[in-house]
């Protein structure tokens, strides 16, 4: 799998190099991680009980399949501008998928979009379909209301913290409406 960015100069990384402006140090591997987690929830709260997030396929994971209309809806969920097209995984997803599901499996055709909060207090990540299957998204720091604390305390993010806060997301977007895990 390719999961490499030779030049550099993705608008993800750009973002990361604003936020470490902020004082904020985190890669863009592990930010993605974040803002994976919170834009499946997000679809999550919005197509429940009907929704499927990091299903586990031969050959990796379906970030969300959404049940509707007769059919499961696979989608894969990427930076904008980012250097690893989905088309890839969407193929490979739909051929070793296929039968997991009473319905047939095929690259989402449902559209939506939304503006979420972001990982930390100042960012927000908006993030809509933009073909069959996928879901593209675009981190941007809030304008401030007020003035900044200066200076900005460092934030250091380890990978233990960032795995820390996934399976806390899943595990909150995994409890139904009564607190009981679905």
């Amino acid at each position: 799998m390719d999961l490499l960015d030779p030049s550099g100069e993705t608008p993800l990384t750009d973002f990361i190099a604003k936020l470490a402006a902020r004082g904020i140090q985190i890669s863009a591997q592990a930010y993605g991680t974040l803002v994976h987690a919170l834009i499946e929830n997000s679809i999550a709260l919005k197509f429940f009980p009907n929704v499927f997030t990091e299903f586990p396929v031969p050959g990796g994971e379906i970030d969300v399949v959404i049940l509707s209309g007769g059919q499961a809806h696979l989608y894969e969920i990427k930076p904008i501008g980012g250097t690893v097209p989905p088309q890839r995984q969407i193929r490979r997803y739909l051929a070793s998928g296929a039968g997991l599901f009473k319905l047939p499996l095929i690259a989402g055709t449902l559209t939506f979009e939304d503006t979420i909060r972001g990982p930390f207090l100042f960012d927000k990540v908006t993030y809509e379909t933009t073909s069959p299957g996928v879901i593209i998204y675009q981190p941007a720091i809030d304008p401030p209301s007020g003035p900044l604390p200066s200076p900005v305390p460092l934030l250091l993010i380890s990978t233990a913290a960032v795995l820390a806060v996934v399976a806390v997301a899943i595990i909150i977007g995994a409890l139904g409406p009564t607190g009981a895990l679905i």
